[in-house]
């Protein structure tokens, strides 16, 4: 009897989901297992953001936000955050969290915590300080998904092919488990020795 885990389960099914209602529940699947601590793979997840409209949120507020609604705008869970622009990744973090707040401030959800020693009351006080300080008019309108974001190192991680990012995120899968290995890994790199 061969021995199968969550992450040969979701590789195996990834090859032979081929619709799109197999693929969602594959993703709704894929996002349980990744809550509830069970699927190891976003412990060496980098989500790559364009990021060339928050760049003072991401500089000075370590912090990263864009509209809850889905669609081009969820993400899978990662450890690490890096901030795209001019063709290159020029910061990244550790994500601490990330906060579904609700439309002016119904409720405030903690989606993934990346690390058991925070605390959920101030995760939510960042989240809040962060949405008064730079979306305060936008959460009125929309919910907001807010990263909460720190360890912050300046890269340069060039994207080496033509174009810019096309669409408003990519993953890359590293080796590393600590930010300062992955600066390592990645400064002054291509992202064709990652793909």
């Amino acid at each position: 009897m061969a021995e199968l885990t969550f992450e040969d389960a979701i590789i195996g099914l990834n090859k032979v989901c081929n619709s799109s209602i197999l693929q969602n529940y594959l993703s709704e699947f894929e996002d349980f297992l990744n809550r509830n601590n069970l699927l190891p793979i976003w412990k060496y997840t980098l989500d790559v953001v364009n990021c060339v409209g928050t760049k003072d949120e991401i500089i000075n507020g370590s912090v990263y936000m864009c509209p809850d609604t889905g669609g081009q705008y969820s993400h899978k869970r990662a450890m690490y955050f890096g901030a795209y622009w001019n063709k290159k990744v020029n910061f990244i973090y550790k994500i601490d969290a990330i906060i579904n707040v609700e439309k002016g401030y119904a409720d405030q959800i903690i989606k993934w915590k990346n690390s058991e020693s925070l605390q959920e009351k101030d995760l939510k006080s960042r989240a809040k300080k962060a949405i008064q300080m730079y979306r305060k008019d936008e959460i009125e309108r929309n919910g907001l998904l807010v990263f909460l974001l720190s360890e912050k190192r300046e890269i340069s991680f060039e994207k080496d092919s033509q174009g810019g990012l096309y669409g408003s995120k990519i993953y890359f899968n590293v080796k590393s488990n600590n930010i300062e290995d992955l600066v390592k890994e990645l400064n002054e790199n291509k992202w064709s020795a990652l793909k």
